[in-house]
């Protein structure tokens, strides 16, 4: 739109919170049609960084074969599971041959 930063079909009307504590809400809420909060979306990343890990396990010890899950890995996975994370360190230590 002509003299406008947002256009009324792709951005609507509103520039958004204006005030510091109006940004400071909306980053806190992030709702998204009341279905979607912060803590279903951290328990969400968290169930996705646990099966990524177990796949990853999986593949690392031969038990599951076949193509990997597709996409990027969670970035949480070193935080989910650490003790499974230090067995397979260690696993992973006395399967490699000294050279």
């Amino acid at each position: 739109m002509v003299g406008k930063n947002v256009c009324r079909f792709h951005g609507g009307k509103s520039t958004g919170p204006t005030t510091e504590v109006g940004r400071q809400r909306c980053a806190q809420s992030r709702l998204v049609h009341g279905n979607e909060t912060s803590s279903m979306r951290m328990e969400r990343s968290i169930a996705s960084a646990k099966l990524a890990l177990l796949e990853s396990v999986g593949f690392e010890f031969g038990i599951m074969g076949g193509l990997r899950s597709r996409g990027p890995k969670p970035h949480k996975m070193a935080q989910v599971l650490p003790e499974l994370h230090a067995l397979v360190r260690h696993l992973r230590s006395q399967k490699m041959p000294s050279t």
